[in-house]
């Protein structure tokens, strides 16, 4: 037999006076495990969700290009001047 304090940890308070079994106890202890881990899990999940808000708020930026390479000078006649580009 295991008597617990007032309040054992997270969740709902204890009556002090009763006498719990050790079976008692760990049905508790696996029930408010449970619970603190949801808690933890709804935590997380608002966590990501407020990044998720935060990236729509950011501008998005993209970049593109090409480059191509001739070895061939172009060239062209201007006033009888001939010009070459490149």
């Amino acid at each position: 037999m295991a008597a617990l304090p007032p309040f054992a940890g997270a969740g709902e308070p204890v009556d002090s006076d009763k006498t719990y079994t050790l079976e008692e106890c760990i049905a508790m202890g696996v029930e408010r495990a449970s619970s603190l881990l949801n808690a933890g899990r709804d935590e997380k999940i608002a966590a990501a969700r407020v990044r998720q808000t935060r990236a729509q708020i950011y501008p998005e930026f993209s970049a593109e290009g090409s480059y191509t390479r001739r070895d061939e000078l172009s060239s062209f006649d201007f006033g009888g001047t001939r010009v070459e580009m490149g």
